[in-house]
């Protein structure tokens, strides 16, 4: 997640961060389906996630089951992708925090509060 500057915003060493590549080793490919990369971490993280999911079990309906948990104290599967989505959101809005603290916009409901 990015580090935040002392006006709670990251800086910009942080948003280029998001703008880096995903991992070209990442899972994309499931048993019955796959994805492209978009080019960006915190998206492909997340398909990942969900491709990572789908070679695992067949069914969606056992990656939430606590009997299905991979062994090791890995997360389930349902977990792991809404950890990656979580993390898409933190960054973004991180930078969305950025954007409206740049802009001094007081209009609008705060992208810097917590969800």
């Amino acid at each position: 997640m990015p580090e935040q500057s002392q006006d709670g915003c990251v800086d910009h060493e942080a948003v280029a961060a998001l703008l880096a590549p995903g991992d070209p080793d990442a899972r994309m490919e499931a048993y019955y389906y796959g994805f492209e990369r978009t080019g960006f971490a915190i998206i492909d993280d997340i398909l990942s996630a969900v491709a990572t999911a789908g070679k695992h079990y067949h069914g969606t309906d056992q990656w939430a089951e606590p009997d299905f948990e991979p062994p090791g104290g890995r997360l389930t599967e349902e977990a792991s992708i809404q950890a990656a989505a979580n993390r898409g959101a933190a960054a973004l809005r991180a930078l969305a925090c950025r954007v409206e603290r740049r802009s001094a916009s007081t209009d609008s409901e705060s992208a810097c509060e917590s969800v």
